[in-house]
């Protein structure tokens, strides 16, 4: 059954923060495992750029209690995961599926974090990825969508959709996919759309600059990005419904992070001053459903001045990654902030084995 998430805005509360361990000493479960009574997963954290410090984190949470095996990708392959990693899945099969965008490569894990295959064609990097119809839809900066077969990682369909592909999600038999065209200086304006069961493909004119997008009650939102007179980025939410078909887009509002819940599309504006060390941060958070967008404070810990990175719902929580830096400026490592529906904190992880932890993914 689904939980509702219920906003309040309440005022500060404290929060317990459990105990936890972790280290080398930490053993990944063994199969079979009870899910509900041992819940592990993946931390993927993205890395700085050009640092090559990427990485794969292993947790386990029970009963208020967790582990973290930090560069659990390195102690099972004898290597580093490699520079900006992007994104993670956890295929209806139970493979584990990462890309690494500029060490250009993909690849195939077991759940004890052992690399299986390994794809790395390309001429530009790999960005996201979705499950569809038994397949791996992965969107790259070549402007293809690729089609694999999740048991061999090999391509059975190419899809051209543009000069630089972002964000990609699946809803209603669709495959969509925001075309940025970042070597133009972000003037791609087109939205790609794959039907699932034909291959046919079409594009969708919008506004200039579509990156983030995801999909949530059977639409999908995106965001655009462009630039206003003093250069300050103004970006907007839209809504691209019946793709495929009609094609209607329309306004939302003005947000500039996308984050699919049960019951809302929660939605982040963020601001960054990067004219002070460490830089500061602003966050709002919107609430869409039932084409209206609300004020909301989902969260009953401060989360307005900070460095959040990561919004997640996973069962019956929503997890938060932030990242931690330093006086000087330099990043630390981040922090995962569990919250149960009610926004109550639950759980804080200080570190969770690398920096800038962009998502986590459960085995189940």
């Amino acid at each position: 059954m689904k939980k509702t998430i219920r906003f309040s805005s309440l005022a500060l509360v404290a929060c317990i923060l459990l105990a936890g361990c972790e280290g080398d000493d930490f053993k990944y479960p063994e199969e079979p495992v009870n899910y509900a009574v041992v819940p592990y997963g993946y931390v993927l954290n993205q890395g700085s750029w050009g640092s090559n410090n990427a990485s794969l984190s292993a947790i386990y949470l029970r009963g208020g209690q967790y582990m973290v095996s930090p560069d659990f990708y390195l102690k099972n392959n004898g290597q580093n995961l490699g520079d900006q990693a992007q994104d993670i899945l956890m295929s209806e099969g139970g493979r584990v599926f990462v890309s690494v965008t500029n060490s250009k490569y993909i690849a195939k894990l077991d759940r004890n974090g052992v690399e299986l295959a390994r794809y790395s064609d390309f001429t530009n990097g790999p960005r996201s990825f979705v499950e569809a119809d038994g397949d791996l839809f992965l969107s790259t900066y070549d402007g293809k969508v690729l089609r694999f077969d999740t048991a061999t990682l090999t391509p059975k369909a190419t899809y051209e959709l543009g000069a630089w592909l972002e964000d990609i999600a699946v809803a209603e038999g669709n495959v969509v996919v925001s075309n940025s065209d970042y070597t133009g200086m972000g003037l791609g304006h087109s939205l790609g759309i794959i039907n699932v069961a034909s291959g046919r493909v079409t594009e969708v004119e919008c506004a200039p600059n579509p990156t983030r997008l995801v999909a949530w009650n059977g639409d999908f939102f995106f965001t655009t990005t462009e630039y206003d007179a003093s250069w300050n980025a103004v970006t907007k939410v839209w809504c691209l419904s019946d793709a495929g078909a009609a094609n209607t887009i329309d306004s939302v509002t003005l947000a500039t992070n996308l984050y699919p819940t049960d019951n809302c599309l929660l939605m982040m504006k963020q601001t960054v001053n990067y004219y002070v060390t460490p830089y500061a941060y602003s966050n709002n958070f919107l609430s869409y459903s039932n084409g209206t967008v609300s004020a909301v404070e989902p969260f009953k810990t401060d989360l307005s001045s900070a460095p959040v990175y990561m919004v997640q719902q996973h069962g019956d929580n929503l997890y938060v990654g932030i990242s931690n830096y330093a006086a000087s400026g330099s990043v630390l490592n981040s922090s995962l902030l569990i919250f149960d529906l009610e926004g109550n904190l639950v759980q804080r992880i200080s570190d969770a084995g690398g920096v800038f932890l962009s998502k986590i993914v459960f085995a189940e």
